[in-house]
């Protein structure tokens, strides 16, 4: 597999999908008409479900198509929330986090709340021990922030980021899929998002390539292509 094969399966991911003709018209109309995510599957084989428990990695995309509806909390010292509030990232400070510990529904909605988390560093240790199990159920514990220089830095590569995680387990499906981009994207940045995910699984595996059993592209409301 490479990324020629990513490219040239992206003109039948691109075929418009029709829905049947009503009863009140004639025409087609086509399947999802929105901006429609480029969607990546990958199933796996050759895994043995005793011994092995899966990997957790992740990788960088080179082309961010992550939105204004990508939401970021920074759990903030005072001198990280000034920046932080002047970058536009939401922030809860010390005492915001004290107000709801110990209370299991407003730690879980929180965790749900926010697509990712950062942290400063001292404010790990503060972090209440139920919303610190909710964020990591959900893959979201937050990356540190030692500097408030380093924020810029860390808000960028949270919208470039793709967390890989595989879990092994007796009867669970060995498919896991992601988002690698928008289809108003370039098939080359499209298909350089792509390419990041399948090459890092690819090392994360045990077996290499002889784990990956089949990889799917498709569009939101498109039909899959099978590229392996």
């Amino acid at each position: 597999i490479t990324k020629d094969s990513l490219l040239k399966a992206l003109p039948s991911v691109r075929i418009p999908v029709y829905s049947k003709k009503s009863k009140n018209s004639s025409k087609e109309k086509i399947k999802g008409n929105f901006l429609q995510t480029f969607e990546l599957q990958v199933s796996f084989k050759n895994i043995d479900r005793v011994k092995e428990t899966g990997f957790k990695t992740f990788t960088l995309f080179d082309h961010p198509f992550k939105d204004k509806s990508f939401s970021i909390c920074l759990l903030a010292s005072e001198k990280d929330a000034i920046t932080a509030r002047e970058l536009g990232i939401n922030v809860l400070l010390k005492n915001d986090l004290a107000t709801i510990k110990g209370d299991k529904k407003a730690c879980k909605k929180l965790a749900c709340q926010y697509d990712c988390f950062l942290a400063s560093v001292s404010m790990i240790r503060e972090i209440p021990p139920i919303l610190r199990k909710n964020l990591a159920m959900k893959d979201k514990f937050p990356t540190t922030i030692i500097k408030s220089e380093e924020l810029p830095g860390k808000i960028d590569e949270a919208k470039r980021k793709v967390n890989i995680v595989l879990k092994v387990k007796p009867k669970a499906s060995l498919n896991i899929g992601f988002a690698c981009g928008k289809m108003n994207m370039s098939d080359n940045e499209l298909a350089d998002n792509a390419w990041k995910v399948i090459d890092e699984i690819s090392k994360k595996t045990k077996k290499g390539w002889s784990n990956i059993a089949g990889i799917v592209v498709k569009s939101t409301m498109g039909k899959p292509v099978r590229i392996a």
